[in-house]
This record gives structure tokens, sequence and C-alpha cells, in this order.
């Protein structure tokens, strides 16, 4: 495993372009509108900050939805 660190990862606007729905239930048109995204966006951000800044192993996403969560975790992952 690499010990390079990572800088703090982050769920922006950007990073949902080109995200397709996953199915009927998933809320990713939510997190790309401009007030209510910005609160669904903070909430996996906060998650997000409570890991430490550095590379890891592995990683799981437990409720993978259209992968904005799996996407922003990628490059913290060997």
């Amino acid at each position: 495993m690499s010990k390079r660190l990572v800088k703090m990862l982050e769920l922006s606007p950007s990073m949902l372009d080109g995200l397709p729905k996953n199915g009927a239930t998933d809320p990713i048109e939510y997190y790309r509108r401009p007030l209510v995204g910005r609160v669904f966006r903070e909430r996996i951000n906060l998650g997000l900050r409570l890991l430490p800044e550095r590379r890891f192993e592995r990683a799981l996403e437990v409720g993978y939805g259209a992968g904005a969560v799996l996407l922003t975790l990628a490059p913290a992952v060997d």
C-alpha cells in the first residue's frame, strides 16, 4: 500500500456530471439541484471528512446507487 497522503475527499457538483440514475429510487437527481443538492452532497461530505487523510488498501461502499460516493472514494484507494 502506498503511503502517499490523499487530499480531503469531497463530493462536488462536477463529479455528478454524466452519472446515470441507477433505478426508480436513486436520488442522484437531488444531488444535482442547486439548493437541495448542496444539502445532499454535504451529508455525504460530512461522512467523508471523518476519514483520515491517507490512502486505503481497499474500500467497500454499501448502498451503491449511481456511484457518486464510490467515485469520490476512488482516488484514495490503491
